[in-house]
C-alpha cells in the first residue's frame, strides 16, 4: 500500500503517490539548479510548473484520481531534462533518455506536442495581435489574414466589429508556454529556455502609439465584459441558491417536517402523498442538479478555484437521467387517475310556485364566509380555484354550469348531471356520487351554490356539475344578479348574452326563452352584412328588412341565376334548378 500526499502544483490540488512525489520534486529541483543562474529562473520555473500541473491534470479520470510513478515518468519524458540540452545536442540525448522507456509512455509523451491553440501574438502585431494569432492557429502566413480584414472593413464595415469581438474574446500569449502553444512547438524544457532567451529583448521594445492606444482599448472592452460577466454570474448564482433552498424546503415539507408551512395540505388536493414526494423528488433530480452544477461553476469562477472533481459531471448526469425518468413515471401515473369518465345524473322535481314564476339565485355558503384568507395559507386565482391549507380538507370550486331548457310537462324540473374522472369507470362513477352539491328552494325562491366542496378526503378528479332547469312553456323564470357566474350559454329567442340576462324575467315560448315587455337588443339582427348588387338597370339590396328588388325589367339574368318579378312575387331558378327540371 503506497501513501498518499496532497500537494499544490502549478496553483491545482492534486493527490500523488509518495514515490511519485519524490521523484517530481527531485525533478523540479534539478530544473532549478539548472536555471540558478538565469535572470528569470523564477518564471521560468513558474511557466514549469503550469505545464507540469496541466499534463498531469489530463492523466485524471474518473476512475483514477492519484498521481503515480507512471504518470510522473510520462511528464517528465514529455518535458525533458536539464542534462538533455546543455551540450546543445536535445535530440540525441533524447533519444537516450527515453530508450527504456515503454512505447505507451512515448506516446502520451508525444500526445502533449504539436498542439496549437489560439491566442493574440502581441509580438507580431499591427493592432492587437488578432490576425498574428489566427495564422498561427491556422499555419498561414498572418498578412493573408490581415488582407481579408482590410477586405471586409473596406467592403462594408461589418469585420471591424467582429475584430474589436475577437480581440475581447480571444487571450493573449502572454507566458513562454502560450507561446509554444500558438506556435503548436512541443511545451519542454528546452523550448521554454529558449522562449525565454529570445523573449528577454523583445519586452524591452519600445511600442508604438498605436499598439498603446489598442491595447488600452482592449483591456477597457475585456474589463467592462469581465465585469458584466460576473455581475450576471453573481445574479445566477444567488438565484441559483434561493431555488436549490427552495426546493430542499419543499422536499423536508413533504416528509412532514414540524415548524414548516406544508404545501402537501395543497397538493392532497390533486395527488396523494405518496405522488407528492416522487414528484418532488424527481423536481430536485431534474431542475436541483443543474442549478447546483451552474451555482458550483459560478463560485469557482469568482473564486478562481481550479480543482475539478471529475466524477460530479458523470454523477450528475446519472442523476438527471433517473429525475427524468421518474418525472415520467409520475406524470403517466397521475394521468391515469384521469384516465376514465363516468357521469351521475339526478332528477329532482321542484316545488311549483303559486304565480308560475320561478325565482333563481344563488345560495350563500356560509362556510367560505368563515375562511379567512389572510390568516391563511392558500391558494386564490380568479373564481376558478379557491384552495386553503390551513384545514386541507375543505377545497372549494366554482366549475358549475347552469342552463335552462323547456319541458315536455306542464311543471318546473332539475336536471343535475355530475362527472367525474378516475383510473377505472366505477371509481370514476364513485367520485362522481361522492359530490355533493348544495341547492335549497323555498317557495317559489330555488338557490344554488356557485360552489362545491369535495368530500373530506378526496381529490379533484375533474368534478363537474351542471344543472339543467325544465321550464313549462307559458311559465317564467327571473335571474338573480349573481346568477350571472354559473349561466351556461343559455338559448333565447333574442340571443342575448349570459351576464345581460339577469335581472330580468324570461317566459318559455314555443321559439324559446323571450323577455317579455324588456327593451333588449335583439343580437339575431345584422346590420353589418347589407348585400347591394347594383347595375345600370337593377337593384338588389339584402339586409334585414329583407330583400329588396328594384329594376326597370321583369326578367333578371345573371349567368345561371334568373330572377323574375311579377304579379305573383319573385321567382328565383338557378342551373341546378334547371337541370332537375330537365332530368
Amino acid at each position: 500500500m503506497n501513501k498518499t500526499l496532497t500537494v499544490n502544483i502549478g496553483g491545482i490540488v492534486f493527490h500523488i503517490e509518495e514515490h511519485a512525489y519524490d521523484a517530481l520534486k527531485k525533478y523540479l529541483e534539478s530544473i532549478k539548479v539548472h536555471f540558478t543562474m538565469s535572470d528569470g529562473r523564477d518564471e521560468i520555473m513558474q511557466d514549469i510548473e503550469a505545464r507540469i500541473a496541466e499534463m498531469l491534470q489530463e492523466r485524471i479520470s474518473g476512475s483514477k484520481q492519484v498521481i503515480d510513478e507512471d504518470d510522473v515518468t510520462v511528464v517528465v519524458n514529455a518535458m525533458g531534462k536539464p542534462e538533455q540540452f546543455d551540450d546543445g545536442d536535445a535530440k540525441s540525448s533524447d533519444t537516450k533518455s527515453t530508450a527504456g522507456t515503454s512505447s505507451s509512455i512515448a506516446n502520451d509523451a508525444t500526445a502533449w506536442m504539436g498542439k496549437r491553440r489560439l491566442y493574440r501574438d502581441t509580438e507580431d502585431r499591427v493592432l492587437g495581435g488578432v490576425c498574428s494569432g489566427i495564422g498561427h492557429r491556422l499555419g498561414i502566413d498572418p498578412i493573408w489574414i490581415r488582407l481579408i480584414f482590410f477586405a471586409l472593413i473596406w467592403g462594408g464595415g461589418i469585420s471591424i466589429w467582429i475584430y474589436i469581438l475577437l480581440l475581447i474574446i480571444i487571450p493573449k500569449a502572454e507566458t513562454n508556454a502560450q507561446k509554444l502553444e500558438m506556435r503548436g512547438e512541443a511545451v519542454n524544457l528546452s523550448n521554454l529556455a529558449k522562449e525565454f532567451q529570445s523573449d528577454a529583448p523583445a519586452t524591452t521594445r519600445t511600442k508604438s502609439t498605436i499598439n498603446r492606444i489598442f491595447d488600452t482599448i482592449g483591456e477597457i472592452f475585456v474589463a467592462i465584459l469581465k465585469a458584466v460577466v460576473y455581475f450576471f454570474a453573481a445574479i445566477f448564482g444567488f438565484v441559483g441558491i434561493i431555488l436549490l433552498i427552495v426546493l430542499f424546503g419543499l422536499l423536508l415539507a413533504t416528509l412532514g417536517v414540524q415548524g414548516l408551512v406544508h404545501p402537501e395540505h395543497l397538493f392532497d388536493t390533486f395527488i396523494t402523498p405518496a405522488q407528492q414526494l416522487w414528484c418532488v423528488i424527481a423536481l430536485i433530480l431534474i431542475i436541483g442538479v443543474p442549478v447546483f452544477l451552474i451555482v458550483y461553476r459560478i463560485i469557482k469562477m469568482i473564486f478562481k478555484i481550479k480543482t475539478t472533481h471529475p466524477w460530479l459531471r458523470a454523477s450528475s448526469i446519472v442523476l438527471m437521467v433517473i429525475g427524468w425518468v421518474l418525472g415520467f413515471w409520475m406524470l403517466t401515473n397521475i394521468a391515469r387517475d384521469f384516465s376514465e369518465q363516468a357521469t351521475r345524473r339526478n332528477n329532482i322535481t321542484l316545488i311549483q310556485p303559486l304565480k308560475d314564476t320561478l325565482y333563481i339565485d344563488v345560495l350563500r355558503d356560509t362556510a367560505s364566509d368563515d375562511l379567512n384568507w389572510d390568516d391563511n395559507f392558500g391558494i386564490r386565482v380568479g373564481r376558478k380555484w379557491h384552495i386553503n391549507g390551513h384545514d386541507k380538507n375543505f377545497y372549494l370550486h366554482d366549475n358549475i354550469q347552469f342552463d335552462v331548457e323547456k319541458a315536455d310537462g306542464d311543471k318546473f324540473e332539475l336536471v343535475q348531471t355530475i362527472s367525474a374522472h378516475g383510473k377505472t369507470q366505477q371509481q370514476a362513477y364513485e367520485n362522481a356520487s361522492e359530490l355533493n352539491y348544495k341547492f335549497e328552494q323555498t317557495d317559489s325562491l330555488l338557490q344554488l351554490s356557485d360552489y362545491y366542496r369535495l368530500p373530506d378526503g378526496e381529490r379533484y378528479r375533474g368534478q363537474s356539475v351542471r344543472l339543467v332547469l325544465k321550464v313549462p312553456v307559458g311559465k317564467s323564470i327571473f335571474l338573480g344578479d349573481k346568477t350571472k357566474h354559473i349561466l351556461n350559454d343559455i338559448e333565447n329567442v333574442t340571443n342575448t348574452w349570459d351576464w345581460e340576462m339577469t335581472n330580468y324575467t324570461w317566459t318559455m315560448t314555443d321559439k324559446g326563452l323571450k323577455c317579455i315587455g324588456c327593451n333588449l337588443k335583439d343580437n339575431n339582427d345584422d346590420d353589418d352584412h347589407d348585400i347591394n348588387i347594383d347595375n345600370s338597370s337593377t337593384n338588389i339590396k339584402i339586409n334585414k328588412n329583407g330583400i329588396q328588388i328594384a329594376t326597370d325589367k321583369d326578367t333578371i339574368i345573371s349567368n345561371d341565376v334568373h330572377i323574375n318579378v311579377d304579379e305573383n312575387g319573385v321567382q328565383i331558378n338557378t342551373g341546378d334548378d334547371k337541370k332537375k327540371k330537365n332530368k
